[in-house]
């Protein structure tokens, strides 16, 4: 437990945590700010804890984001950030009461600075009440997660609570249980530089050719994730992981720096490090689907936000029904396919007789021409020029997989 007293009625911060979840190595205490920095047991990610209490005077405020911004920096680690800091980021967030312009625009540049991510609220959205003959509200307080955090843990919430005594709303920072649903397969581009996958491919194609395509895609779909599961275990380990190993290699190397044997050792690692790199950007990048992506650019945290962003809005949770509500992943399925389907039979002509128009007929040879079935070179063009990143199905198979075999 660490804490600093309150001065009268006001201020006053605590912090708590479970050492068997959180192993605290080293700790900050000041009048308005508590830090402590230490690792996640489970993950074994080190991360700093802050409580604040801001001033409610706004001359003091810069002194205070100052402070705290020297905090954070000795941290060095990413952070969970939460408090009363007595200002808000914008007029919706404050009714009946006034804020100081430069305070907001302080608060908005420190966040910036340090690329905090307020994670979604639950409940009410005030966390201040005053009532009486002048009633206002404010929201004062609140979490701030920096990105490696909210990547890990995506579907982080900061819940209110009910209010007591107290003219502040309590807030909890929590992780929704997210369903458990079967994910469907998706082809990752950087899968056609695996030669070995490549080989499994091509001979599967080669072994079936007289059968369906869609047979085929079922075997090609099972041959993949076999041989990315079997990849996975021989080489299990993941960048983090990867750069600790270079880090111990090259202080031995700087000891030893005649050891050839290490040397190369160093030298199979930074390339094995470099092939995890391009594969963790490309499929993050097929997540996120940028379409100014261009081939070496390298800005991994922002895919990780804006992917998890796009995850929490295309989730969806459940479907109301007329009065039903459906949970389920299998109820939800059925509702999709019973929708559509009945939506896609449905047939609605309108004659142009009705309109009297005199338009122009095509001519014979002009029909029969763009009613005769597709020949193969016109769908090999066709695919050879659309991006490859889209999906031609259900199937998961996107057109970079058919360009290449």
């Amino acid at each position: 437990m660490l804490c600093s007293p309150a001065e009268g009625a006001s201020g006053g911060l605590i912090l708590l945590w479970d050492s068997t979840m959180f192993d605290m190595r080293d700790q900050v205490v000041l009048r308005r700010i508590l830090a402590i920095k230490g690792s996640l047991v489970r993950s074994n990610l080190d991360i700093g804890l802050v409580n604040v209490y801001g001033p409610n005077v706004p001359g003091e405020r810069k002194d205070f984001f100052e402070i705290l911004n020297a905090v954070i920096t000795d941290l060095n680690s990413p952070i969970i950030l939460g408090g009363d800091f007595n200002v808000v980021r914008s007029d919706d967030e404050r009714v009946g009461v006034c804020d100081h312009l430069g305070g907001m625009n302080m608060f908005e540049d420190f966040i910036s600075t340090w690329d905090l991510v307020e994670v979604p609220n639950v409940g009410s959205q005030f966390t201040w009440f005053r009532g009486g003959m002048n009633v206002a509200a404010s929201r004062l307080d609140r979490f701030l997660v920096s990105v490696e955090i909210v990547s890990l843990f995506p579907l982080l919430t900061q819940t209110t609570l009910p209010k007591s005594l107290s003219n502040h709303i309590p807030i909890i920072l929590k992780e929704k249980k997210a369903k458990k649903f079967n994910r469907p397969f998706k082809w990752f581009n950087h899968w056609a530089e695996d030669s070995d996958l490549v080989g499994i491919i091509k001979e599967l194609c080669e072994r079936n050719s007289g059968k369906g395509m869609n047979q085929i895609l079922e075997l090609v779909k099972d041959a993949t994730k076999v041989r990315e599961s079997a990849a996975n275990q021989k080489v299990p380990f993941s960048v983090g992981e990867i750069n600790k190993h270079i880090d111990i290699l090259e202080n031995r190397v700087i000891a030893d720096g005649n050891s050839t044997a290490l040397q190369n050792e160093l030298y199979f690692l930074k390339a094995r490090l470099w092939a995890a790199v391009r594969k963790e950007e490309h499929e993050w990048l097929q997540k996120l689907r940028l379409k100014w992506f261009r081939d070496g650019d390298k800005n991994t945290r922002f895919f990780h936000l804006s992917a998890v962003a796009r995850g929490r809005i295309n989730l969806i949770s459940k479907l109301k029904i007329s009065n039903t509500v459906v949970k389920s992943q299998v109820g939800m399925q059925k509702v999709f396919v019973k929708y559509f389907s009945s939506g896609y039979k449905e047939v609605f002509i309108v004659s142009l007789k009705r309109f009297g128009l005199n338009l122009k007929r095509l001519n014979s040879v002009s029909r029969r021409f763009i009613e005769r079935p597709f020949s193969e070179e016109e769908v090999w063009l066709s695919i050879k020029g659309a991006d490859e990143s889209r999906a031609p199905g259900p199937d998961g198979f996107n057109l970079d997989c058919f360009k290449k075999f």
